[in-house]
């Protein structure tokens, strides 16, 4: 990517984030932007390098602090490698820096670079039960920590479901998809809600989770499973988490990884029902995401009518679909 007048602005934005924190003579590389825009920034005197992040305007104060105490929090107490936070000069988790032309302000982070490589390829089987045990690392850690007060970050109840089902209308309008496939998005929600509104949230099923642990969330180093990119976390059902981390994985693997994860992580009765309904949430989950971008209307032109025909359907008569092939 070309740096426009956009990431010029953002290169001096990053330059500037530097004096901020105890760094100099450093090599700033920009890396893309989605909902952030995120740098690598690399010093010249020594062997590691950070994240630096010029975050959602959309974003709070208190959603991007609490993100990173739970970072902290993960880094102290357990051996989970993540990007960990790194405070500025004065202490604090976040900067907040003044634009050039002094119309408005943007929140800055910076974190520890995490060694890894993203795979483009499947998991081997080793791979899979590092996964595994990461994904219940980050569940068991969350169920013994005091989250303190203060503490904002978003829901992943049912409303999210519903507000992503809403938004897959935008395709129906635009003539991506037909109203046929539509009514069967609607039809699962419908059994998901019903389905979901009898599951109690307790503290076995449901608290702070990655939310977005698919594969190019999560890297590999020296055959261990380290999970980055935060920005997503909030509060959810644990096997929402799972599923997501599910999409992306051929149905053996799709095994694999369950089987691994509940050798750490208590596993209800009726897991793989729950799981297949938490697939189709991510999976309307990132429609939703994607229907607001044209360049992805023919990826879900084939897509959304190939799951509500394959996955759907099946889910809507109770054949299961999602680990058996």
């Amino acid at each position: 990517m070309g740096v426009d007048l956009l990431s010029q602005n953002d290169y001096s934005i990053a330059h500037h984030a530097l004096d901020h924190y105890q760094m100099s003579d450093c090599r700033i590389e920009f890396l893309g932007q989605s909902d952030n825009v995120t740098f690598r920034v690399v010093p010249k005197s020594s062997s590691g390098s950070f994240l630096l992040k010029i975050l959602n305007p959309s974003y709070s104060l208190t959603m991007i602090e609490s993100e990173l105490l739970w970072l902290e929090a993960i880094s102290k107490d357990t051996e989970l490698v993540t990007p960990l936070p790194m405070r500025n000069k004065t202490g604090h988790l976040v900067t907040k820096l003044v634009t050039a032309d002094e119309h408005k302000s943007v929140y800055v982070t910076m974190q520890y670079w995490v060694e890894g490589e993203v795979l483009d390829r499947q998991p081997e089987p080793a791979e899979i039960l590092s996964l595994g045990s990461l994904m219940s690392t980050l569940h068991t850690h969350a169920q013994s920590w005091t989250v303190p007060a203060g503490f904002n970050r978003p829901l992943y109840g049912t409303d999210h479901m519903h507000t992503s089902c809403k938004q897959i209308k935008l395709l129906v309008d635009n003539g991506i998809i037909d109203s046929a496939t539509y009514e069967v998005i609607l039809q699962t929600e419908a059994v998901i809600d019903r389905e979901f509104t009898r599951l109690p949230a307790t503290k076995e099923s449901w608290g702070l989770i990655h939310s977005d642990l698919h594969e190019s969330n999560y890297v590999f180093h020296n055959g261990q499973a380290r999970p980055i990119d935060f920005s997503a976390c909030g509060f959810g059902y644990f096997l929402f988490d799972v599923a997501e981390t599910l999409l992306h994985l051929t149905p053996d693997r799709r095994q694999l990884f369950v089987e691994a994860y509940g050798k750490y992580h208590a596993l209800p009765d009726n897991y793989e029902r729950q799981i297949e309904a938490f697939f189709l949430w991510a999976v309307f989950r990132g429609y939703a995401f994607h229907s607001v971008n044209p360049d992805e209307y023919e990826y879900l032109s084939e897509s959304v009518p190939a799951i509500a025909n394959r996955f759907c359907k099946k889910y809507l008569c109770g054949e299961p679909f999602l680990l058996r092939g």
